[in-house]
C-alpha cells in the first residue's frame, strides 16, 4: 500500500468513525465533573470512594473520586410516570413509587416499575398515597413536556375550575435550585363587568413568596402578598397547596414540611370560574422540568391537626373522606386490617377504597452513623427520588444503602433503570 492508498484508507475509518460516533454517544450517559468537564460514556463499576469510567473512545477505563463528580445522566430510557399504584414517601424525605405493597414482619415491601422487591423499615415509611384512588381533578401534564421548558417559557394546563376547597401538589425539578418559577392559579380575563384575579406562588433563588393580585376600578390592582426565605433550596421541589376558599385560608407545604400559611386570596363562593393553571420559568439557564400537576378536590379539615394526630398514632383516609387513627394491623393482598383508638375490634378495609395512609415516627431508633458520600438516585419513571450509599455495581445493578428515620435499608436496582446520579458531600 502506498503513502496515497494508505491516506485514503485513513481518510474513510475516520469518516466511519465520525459517522457512527453520535450513534454510540447516543447509547452512552453523560458525566459532569465539578469542575465543568462533560464526557461521554458509561459507569463500569462504584465504590464508596471513587466511580470507574470508559467510553467507547477510551483504551481503559477511568477511576475519578467521587468528591470530583458533580452528576450522572443515563442515555438509556426505560419508563415514563406512572397515573397508577402508590407513592412511597420516606422520613428523609426520599419518594419511591411501587405498584404494590405488603406488610411484612420486615417492614413494606415494594415492586418498584423496575422490577426488583424493595424492604424499607415500617419506622422509615412516613406516608403511602394511592395514586388510582385520588379524587382528582386535573392531572398533568402530558409525558416528556417538562424536558422541553426552558427559560423564558411557560407551560399552562387546559382550562379547569378550582373548586372551594382544593389541594393543588405539583413536582418541579430544576438544574441548578436557583431559576426563578411561578405557579399561577385562578388567572382569567373577564369582560368589563367583572374582576381580573389571580394568585402567584413565585420560587426565586433563596426565597419563596405568594401575591394575590385582584382587580379594582380603572384597570387598578389591589395586591397582597407574602415572602419568606428558603435557603438551600433544594433542586427538586415537592409542592402541596391546601386552600380554602371559603374561608380565604391557604397552607403551602414544601418536600413534605409546612412553609406557610395566610388568610387571603381565592374567588368569591359563587364564582365558578373556568381558567387555566400555570408554571412558567423565568430566570436562569437550562431545563425545569414539570414532573406533574394534579388538582384535588380537599375535605377541608385541619391539616395541623391531622399532622399533631400522625406524630402519636397511624392514620387513614379513605376516598370517600372518612378518617381513622389508630394502628396499622396487616396490609397484604388488597386488605388492609385496622385497629381504631376508639374501639376493640379490628376495620378491614379493601386498598381500592384507600386514599392515604400516614405514620408516625414513634418506632424509629436513635442511630448514629459516620458521615458517607451519597448519591441522590433518580429512576427512568421521573418520580423515584433516593438517597443512597452506593456500595458497588456489578452485573449491570447497583447495589447501595439508604437510611429513613435511623433505620437503614438496603436497595438494588438495574443500572438501565437509572435516569440519573447527583453526587453530594452530606448525608440527608
Amino acid at each position: 500500500m502506498n503513502v496515497k492508498q494508505f491516506n485514503i484508507a485513513l481518510l474513510l475509518l475516520w469518516s466511519a468513525v465520525s459517522l457512527f460516533r453520535p450513534l454510540l454517544a447516543e447509547q452512552e450517559g453523560e458525566l459532569i465533573l465539578k469542575e465543568g468537564s462533560h464526557f461521554q460514556g458509561k459507569i463500569t463499576a462504584i465504590s464508596t470512594e471513587s466511580l470507574r469510567f470508559s467510553s467507547y473512545w477510551m483504551e481503559n477505563a477511568v477511576e475519578i473520586p467521587l468528591d470530583h463528580l458533580s452528576k450522572y445522566h443515563n442515555a438509556i430510557e426505560m419508563v415514563n410516570v406512572q397515573k397508577e399504584g402508590l407513592l412511597v414517601e420516606l422520613h428523609n424525605g426520599d419518594v419511591l413509587w411501587s405498584k404494590t405493597i405488603e406488610l411484612t414482619p420486615q417492614g413494606f415491601s415494594l415492586e418498584p416499575v423496575w422490577g426488583h422487591p424493595v424492604v424499607l423499615p415500617r419506622a422509615g415509611v412516613k406516608s403511602l398515597l394511592y395514586l388510582s384512588n385520588q379524587n382528582v381533578l386535573y392531572d398533568g401534564p402530558p409525558t416528556g413536556e417538562g424536558d422541553l421548558f426552558r427559560g423564558g417559557n411557560a407551560w399552562s394546563s387546559e382550562a379547569v375550575i378550582i373548586p372551594e376547597k382544593f389541594r393543588l401538589e405539583t413536582m418541579i425539578k430544576t438544574g441548578s435550585g436557583k431559576e426563578g418559577i411561578q405557579v399561577t392559579l385562578f388567572q382569567n380575563r373577564r369582560d368589563a363587568q367583572q374582576r381580573n384575579q389571580r394568585l402567584v406562588l413565585e420560587f426565586s433563588g433563596n426565597h419563596i413568596s405568594c401575591a394575590w393580585f385582584e382587580e379594582e376600578k380603572e384597570n387598578r390592582f389591589r395586591v397582597k402578598n407574602w415572602r419568606k426565605d428558603f435557603p438551600d433550596r433544594p433542586l427538586n421541589l415537592n409542592v402541596r397547596l391546601f386552600g380554602d376558599q371559603i374561608k380565604k385560608e391557604f397552607q403551602l407545604y414544601i418536600n413534605g414540611e409546612l412553609f406557610h400559611e395566610w388568610r387571603y386570596g381565592g374567588l368569591d363562593k359563587d364564582d365558578d370560574i373556568s381558567a387555566p393553571m400555570q408554571i412558567r420559568f423565568h430566570n436562569g439557564v437550562g431545563v425545569v422540568n414539570v414532573v406533574s400537576l394534579r388538582l384535588f378536590q380537599w375535605d377541608g379539615e385541619g391539616i395541623n391537626e391531622e399532622q399533631d394526630t400522625v406524630a402519636v398514632d397511624d392514620n387513614i383516609l379513605l376516598d370517600d373522606g372518612r378518617r381513622f387513627s389508630g394502628t396499622l394491623q396487616h396490609l397484604n393482598r388488597g386488605t388492609l386490617v385496622f385497629k381504631e383508638n376508639s374501639s376493640s375490634e379490628l376495620m378491614t378495609f379493601e386498598e381500592e377504597n384507600i386514599s392515604e395512609i400516614h405514620l408516625p415516627t414513634k418506632d424509629a431508633k436513635d442511630v448514629t452513623t459516620e458521615p458517607i458520600n451519597t448519591v441522590l438516585v433518580e429512576t427512568q419513571n421521573i418520580i423515584d427520588r433516593l438517597h443512597l450509599q452506593v456500595d458497588r455495581v456489578e452485573a449491570d445493578k447497583l447495589y447501595g444503602r439508604g437510611v429513613s428515620a435511623g433505620i437503614h435499608y438496603e436497595i438494588e436496582l438495574p443500572v438501565k433503570a437509572i435516569r440519573s446520579l447527583s453526587f453530594e458531600e452530606t448525608t440527608p
